[in-house]
């Protein structure tokens, strides 16, 4: 990069479920500025979770235009940019490459019906091929809905992107995916390619050539064309690379690169992840999922909760919603490990991990007249620390380090019950944008820049274990399966009601 290179920058954009930000980074890896905004999801009766995709793109035009004027002397210093996305879902365009319908996000759950329906046709398909299993928010499944139920909304659909892949060919206009993105459906991860016989036999054949060949997280896929350069104000000619979904590039961000280090990303699902080797893959376990890594030959095994700080946004503006988190987490800390008997279930979009039921529901259990909210929102705390362990409880592999991020991160006493929960050290990167960074570190990887005289980031909060508290909560956890198990029915035969 020559003698100048020490005054380049490159820019991270990370389009979650619920917020979408921009962020620049110098090539050491700080964060120099970092802006964000909301984003509108429209959720329906009938387990409807949509974002129109326009308003998502206006939205990365926002938080870049806003984060280039504030450091407009940097603008034109821009080397590279990664972009990383919430996974999974349905954003599909026609032959004019515009959206032909909303963007499906992974938590829908309307093809539940057609998941029931389908899973056991394809499940051999999927162990035979190194596929992870259908679940109601893949690609696939949605696709199957739209073909049995609302074909006319889809008939021009020419392309199936991820919610990254569309930013990228808004940024480029080049059609492009990753491994990634990719391996969340019909796709052979070891054979890095679709599978046709999936598609065959779920009936959705005719869309094959719908899905984009994909390319390596680091890899080049396009530059900034002239139309997002005067939307934006990126110089045009910048390198886009394909990047990644989101839990690999928050991974590869705080630092996972060798067999047994974890990751758990507390954000609006609690996804669970380990990194492993090719012989180590073994897709007879279907709980959860395993995805290719942005590291070549590696893997991601995920066990990925449904609910993870959803639940205790909805608790607070249920119970508190005057109050904040701060303040909540105060009154918490006085009350007992166990929360004085109250168990909560946090099953608000039904279950996929450790164990898959679209019918799951939530529940807040063991209440009488002495307790007051302080005890369920104590317990809803607790609940996302049961499901981060019950979740740890079915990686078959020696978890050797585990790292923390996502928003819920930022909270001291949930890091503590995690740490206590599972009784290991957890260590949380002081960097609070691990995903922008996870595609930052990508970009240098794409442009040649390596790390050898550069110092890195290391700035870690360790949390340490209590095995008295373990004990505790170990207990409290024996309570949350024991209703797990026993609640299976009431799931079944509430349906009829919601």
């Amino acid at each position: 990069m020559g003698e100048n290179m020490t005054k380049d920058y490159i820019l991270g954009i990370d389009a979650g479920t619920t917020k979408i930000k921009a962020g620049l980074f110098d090539i050491y890896e700080k964060m120099i500025d970092v802006e964000s905004t909301n984003c509108k999801v429209s959720v329906g009766k009938n387990g409807e979770v949509e974002m129109n995709m326009y308003e998502t793109w206006n939205a990365v035009i926002k938080v870049i235009k806003a984060l280039l004027e504030r450091n407009e002397g940097l603008k034109n210093k821009i080397i590279g940019i990664g972009v990383t996305g919430q996974g999974d879902g349905f954003w599909p365009l026609g032959k004019d490459k515009k959206p032909v319908y909303n963007a499906i996000l992974w938590n829908d759950t309307r093809a539940k019906d057609i998941v029931l329906k389908q899973e056991e046709k394809v499940r051999e398909i999927c162990f035979k091929n190194n596929i992870i299993p259908l679940f109601t928010g893949a690609n696939t499944a949605i696709l199957k809905w739209f073909l049995e139920y609302s074909s006319k909304n889809i008939d021009n659909i020419r392309y199936i992107l991820h919610c990254k892949d569309w930013i990228n060919y808004n940024l480029t206009g080049e059609i492009s995916t990753d491994y990634t993105d990719a391996s969340t459906a019909a796709f052979d991860i070891k054979k890095r390619e679709y599978c046709e016989e999936y598609f065959q036999i779920l009936g959705i054949e005719d869309y094959y050539k719908c899905f984009p060949k994909p390319t390596q997280s680091h890899e080049i896929i396009g530059f900034v064309n002239k139309l997002a350069s005067e939307q934006t104000g990126i110089a045009e000619g910048v390198p886009v690379i394909a990047g990644a979904i989101d839990v690999s590039a928050v991974a590869y961000g705080v630092g996972v690169e060798k067999k047994g280090q974890a990751c758990t990303i507390i954000g609006t699902t609690l996804c669970n992840e380990v990194l492993i080797e090719s012989e180590d893959v073994d897709l007879y376990n279907d709980i959860g999922s395993t995805l290719c890594y942005v590291i070549p030959d590696k893997y991601l095994r995920v066990i990925a909760s449904q609910s993870g700080t959803t639940l205790l946004e909805w608790i607070k503006n249920l119970l508190g919603p005057d109050m904040n988190f701060y303040d909540i987490e105060k009154i918490i800390s006085n009350l007992p490990i166990g929360s004085e008997g109250v168990v909560i279930h946090p099953y608000l979009y039904g279950e996929r991990a450790p164990f898959k039921e679209p019918s799951a529901c939530g529940a807040i259990l063991g209440l009488n007249a002495k307790h007051t909210k302080a005890n369920i929102f104590r317990a809803a705390y607790e609940s996302l620390a049961f499901a981060f362990y019950d979740c740890y409880s079915y990686m078959p592999y020696e978890i050797k380090e585990i790292f923390v991020a996502g928003g819920g991160s930022n909270s001291i006493i949930l890091c503590q019950m995690f740490s206590d929960m599972i009784n290991l050290p957890v260590k949380k990167n002081c960097n609070e944008e691990n995903g922008i960074l996870g595609v930052v570190k990508l970009v240098k990887k794409s442009l040649g820049i390596t790390d050898k005289n550069f110092e890195k980031n290391k700035d870690f909060e360790v949390f340490y274990p209590d095995y008295g508290n373990h004990l505790q909560y170990k207990n409290s956890f024996n309570l949350y399966k024991m209703l797990q198990v026993e609640l299976r029915k009431f799931w079944e035969q509430r349906q009829v009601f919601s």
